[in-house]
Order: structure tokens, then C-alpha cells, then sequence
């Protein structure tokens, strides 16, 4: 008589069981831990017979993943079970019992409705489906005494599985990635967006199958071509989000989260958020999204690494007011942008503007202010080349120019000011918030921030140094107004005064703007200052006869008589 594999399966199960608690009960008088041990081995002999006997057909090759009804996924399959038993209930990983488990032949289990976001959200595969609840047992009652191995689908290879919760962490991750489409990335991207703006107590669970994930796949693909798995998903995860700044930033400020040791990926991070803030812009983006992708870009400067400076300047044809070419940043220093010219490591609020401090521990009032920008400027290399340029603050006239101020109020026109233009006191709950945030409040140049933000410090005289806070205030001037300036005392053709009384406990709100220009320029652009200077005094006003005619002599101290 010939017998089938699944007698044979059955009789070997059957005698192993009845053997291994006979020997359990010889070993009992001697040694608990041995009996336990051989009884506990007993127990999943009969379990993987109990298995097997709910199935109509033999169990998954070890080898390849065989056809298998839907319904009735391969049972894990024992590939070697120790004949003798350790000396203790500690069992090594070369004498554990080997159960192998093909990945591909239980997908069908998962993509049923459900199971999937219950695995995700760390529910038991038990409970999910009554098709997974077998294994699930088994894993339960075999964990860690015996070794469970995934064969996974995506590119295929054998997993050790040390949990229940990572052998269906592996399980997921596999049917994801063996998705032919699309479908079931986006899929996860959904999920994951769902997960952590309205259910942030299945967080950690998400946490774990995305490191997974990574650690396992993604973090190899970073520097694959654009149709990587990488790139796939962050692409998909920003057309997901669009404009939608309460979707965009939690899930990038998520996938940033688990790539935060792996620049390679955050690069691509970076590149992807960068061609989409480039979009937005293109099309007017709102405020709220442009200022967390800066936020967001903010962090990723500092998580890739220091990069040279290297801002974008936007450059200027000489004119009236300014007869000689120069060049402007098209925002403010940024908080990234002085940690890369000081080279001090970098910090989370990179993409916030700069404020210069304003110590007074020397007892002057601009003393701390003047040797920060003095710093910063005297930090900065000259380029080299046939015109050599020099950086420094632009002058009143410089500013006006870069502003697109010199025939209107605003750098947008002669409209007023409204919270799409600019960072200003619009109400008691402004703040500091990253450059290059408003696209309605540009100049007619493309330059940002011109008005709101911070302050922009601007020269007034040519000076170079100052011994007293009188030489300083008089050399410098405050344009644009700052976060903390009401929008009806705010042009762009208005300059403050620098004036001790602004400093007590308030927090600074000064920040500056580099231009450059040609060393053989100097001369030419102390003149043009002078020269916009006196225009902006004006022609004085003209005296009354009364006025002309009065002397010294006839004067008093009320009037003219």
C-alpha cells in the first residue's frame, strides 16, 4: 500500500506527539525544565496536525509559493525539528524547530476589506479575519520557541519573524510592495494621512510597519531612478496633499521622521518638497502651505547636512536711483543661512528669518547688533573673477529699488496691505514664520518680504564704524516693518529710526537682507545715497512775507509782530 504525503504528515505527527509526552513523563522525575520543554514541542506537533487536517490538499513546497484556493491559505510547513533537547528551556537558534512560511499565498487573506487597516492599526490578525486565525494561534502559542522564516514575494528572500506582531508587519509590508500598480501605495499613503491627523493613538503601530518598510526597501532605492519605490511614494504623497497644508506637513514631517539617518532619502525628500513649493508658487499658493514646505525644507537643510551658501540673488540694472549694477537676496537671512556663514551646526527653525541680537552688556544700546553684523559680513568670501564683489546691507536707495518701492507705497502696488501680502499685526496672535511665504506681497522683481516679517536693517550714512550709539543710530535705518508692525503705519517708503526705547525685554524682530555689488562701484553708490537722501528731504517750505521780512531784531519769542 502506498501512502500519501499527508498520511505521512499525519502518522509522523501523530507518533512524534504520543513520543515526545512519553518522554516528557520518563524526564519529568529529573528535570521540569526538560519536561516542559519536550511537552511544549509535543503540543505543536499536534497543533501543525491540527492544522493540516482543516485542509484538503498537501502544504506550500519550500521551495516556491504554489497555487492555493483563496479561502485556504499553505499552512506553514516544518522544515526540522531537533532530536535531542538543549540542556535547558532556552533553545538555540540552530536546534529550534524551522517553520517556513510562504508570504504570497496569504495576500489574498489581506487585501480582504478590513484586514489590511486592522493589521496597520495593530489589531489582531485573529479577530480580522477567521481565515488568519489558525496561524495566528500558532504563532501565539510557538513564538519564540520556534523559528519562524517569511519567504517573502517582493524580491524574494527568507525573513526571520522574532513577534507575532512583526511576522504581520512583514506579511503587509510584502503584499504592498508586490502590488503590481499603484494601488496599494496609495493605499498606505491614505492610510498613513488618516492615522495621524484623526487617530494618533495607532501611531506607534504606524511607526513600526513604516520603519520597517524602510529599513528593509526604501532606504536602497533612494538612488534609483525617478520610478524607485522611494520616489514613487513621495511622489504620490505630495500629489495626495496638493495645497492642503493640514495634510502635507503631517505626513512629511512623518516620512522625514523615519528616513532621519539616511540622506540619500531625505535628499529626495527635499528635492520632491522643492518642485512642489515651485508649483504652488507658479500657481499663487496659499500662505499656510508655502510656509510649512519652508518649515519642512528648514528641517531637511539641517538633517542632509552644511551646504555652501549660496542664496538666490535677483539682479538689478542700474537706474536712476541706483546708476550701477547689484544684486539682492530674494528674502531675508534666514536662521539656516547664518548658521552656514558663521559654520555653527544647524538647528529646527532654519527656515525662519534671522534676528540680530541686541545685547547690551557692554552698555551701549547697538553695541551686541553692530558686532553681529560685523560677523556676518566679515564671514562672507568676495567671488573671484574679472569685477570682484563685495557683500554688505543695501542702502536706503539700494532697498527702494530691490522693494519696487521707488513710485509705489507697497511692493505689490498701492493696494493696502492684507494677510496674504505680509507677516504683519493683523491681530494679537502674530508670530515670526518662514521667508519666502507670501507670493502676493512680491516686488515686481520677484523679491520677498520686503514688507512685514522682520525689520530690514539698511545703511543710511557710509560708515564703517561707530564708537558711540549715536554714530550707529544715525547710520542705519529699520525698513519693511516686522511681524509686530500694525499694517497702517507700514510702507515701503517709510524708514525707521533705530531708538533705544525699542529694546527693554521685547524680543528683537531686526533681521537684514545681503546685496552684493563691484568693488569699483564704491564711490558710486555713496553718491547715489547722498543723492536719494536729499530727495527725500524735499524742497523746504516756503515763508510767509511776514517771515521774509523778519529780523533778529523784531522776533519774539511767540511769533512775529
Amino acid at each position: 500500500m502506498t501512502l500519501t504525503r499527508r498520511t505521512k504528515i499525519f502518522v509522523i505527527g501523530g507518533v512524534a506527539a504520543v513520543a515526545l509526552a512519553a518522554t516528557a513523563a520518563v524526564f519529568g522525575s529529573q528535570s521540569i525544565e526538560v519536561a516542559s520543554w519536550l511537552a511544549g514541542i509535543g503540543s505543536l506537533a499536534a497543533t501543525v496536525v491540527a492544522l493540516i487536517s482543516t485542509r484538503e490538499g498537501s502544504p506550500a513546497a519550500d521551495t516556491s509559493p504554489v497555487e492555493v484556493p483563496t479561502l485556504a491559505p499553505a499552512p506553514p510547513e516544518i522544515v526540522a525539528v531537533p532530536t535531542l533537547p538543549p540542556v535547558s528551556a532556552q533553545v538555540a537558534d540552530d536546534t529550534a524547530a524551522q517553520v517556513i512560511v510562504p508570504a504570497g499565498a496569504w495576500t489574498p487573506q489581506l487585501e480582504r476589506h478590513g484586514v489590511s487597516e486592522g493589521l496597520l492599526r495593530g489589531e489582531a490578525a485573529g479577530g480580522l479575519s477567521t481565515a488568519l486565525a489558525p496561524l495566528d494561534d500558532f504563532l501565539a502559542q510557538s513564538l519564540p520557541l520556534v523559528r519562524v522564516e517569511i519567504r517573502t514575494a517582493y524580491r524574494p528572500r527568507t525573513v526571520h519573524a522574532g513577534s507575532v506582531d512583526q511576522f504581520w508587519t512583514v506579511l503587509l509590508v510584502d503584499s504592498i510592495l508586490n502590488d503590481g500598480g499603484i494601488g496599494l501605495k496609495r493605499w498606505l499613503l491614505r492610510e498613513t494621512d488618516l492615522i495621524l491627523r484623526a487617530e494618533r493613538q495607532h501611531v506607534p503601530r504606524l511607526t513600526e510597519v513604516w520603519e520597517w518598510l524602510f529599513a528593509t526597501h526604501l532606504a536602497a532605492t533612494a538612488d534609483e531612478p525617478a520610478d524607485g519605490v522611494m520616489a514613487t511614494l513621495v511622489t504620490e504623497a505630495v500629489r495626495q496633499s496638493g495645497d492642503d497644508h493640514k495634510r502635507l506637513y503631517p505626513i512629511f514631517d512623518f516620512l522625514i521622521g523615519i528616513a532621519r539617518d539616511d540622506p540619500a532619502t531625505l535628499r529626495l525628500i527635499r528635492d520632491a518638497l522643492t518642485r512642489h513649493d515651485e508649483v504652488l508658487r507658479e500657481g499663487g499658493g496659499s500662505p499656510a502651505v508655502l510656509k510649512r514646505i519652508q518649515l519642512l525644507l528648514g528641517r531637511l537643510g539641517v538633517a542632509v547636512g552644511p551646504a555652501p551658501f549660496r542664496p538666490k540673488l535677483v539682479e538689478f540694472a542700474p537706474d536712476i536711483t541706483c546708476p550701477y549694477p547689484f544684486q539682492a537676496m530674494q528674502a531675508p537671512l534666514t536662521v539656516g543661512d547664518v548658521d552656514t556663514i558663521l559654520r555653527r551646526s544647524g538647528r529646527v527653525d532654519a527656515a525662519l528669518p534671522h534676528v540680530l541680537a541686541q545685547d547690551n552688556t557692554d552698555g551701549t544700546a547697538f553695541g551686541g547688533l553692530w558686532r553681529e553684523l560685523a560677523d556676518i559680513l566679515g564671514s562672507l568670501s568676495r567671488s573671484s573673477g574679472g569685477d570682484e564683489w563685495r557683500w554688505d546691507i543695501p542702502t536706503v536707495a539700494e532697498w527702494v529699488t530691490l522693494a519696487g518701492c521707488v513710485d509705489q507705497p507697497y511692493p505689490w502696488g498701492h493696494d493696502r496691505p492684507t494677510a496674504l501680502h505680509a507677516n504683519l499685526k493683523f491681530d494679537r496672535g502674530s508670530r515670526l514664520s518662514p521667508v519666502r511665504t507670501y507670493v502676493a506681497g512680491r516686488s515686481p522683481a520677484g523679491i520677498y518680504d520686503c514688507c512685514g516679517g522682520v525689520h530690514e536693517i539698511v545703511r543710511e550714512l557710509p560708515h564703517d564704524s561707530f564708537d558711540t550709539d549715536q554714530l550707529f543710530e544715525g547710520a542705519f535705518r529699520l525698513a519693511g516693518g516686522s511681524y509686530l508692525s500694525p499694517p497702517h503705519g507700514v510702507t515701503g517708503q517709510r524708514f525707521r529710526h533705530l531708538s533705544p526705547r525699542d529694546r527693554g525685554t521685547r524680543k528683537s524682530c531686526v533681521g537684514l537682507r545681503l546685496i552684493a555689488y563691484r568693488e569699483a562701484d564704491e564711490a558710486r553708490r555713496w553718491e547715489a545715497l547722498r543723492t536719494y537722501r536729499l530727495s527725500r528731504q524735499g524742497p523746504p517750505p516756503a515763508r510767509t512775507p511776514t517771515q521774509r521780512h523778519a529780523t533778529p531784531a523784531n522776533r519774539t519769542r511767540g511769533g512775529v509782530r
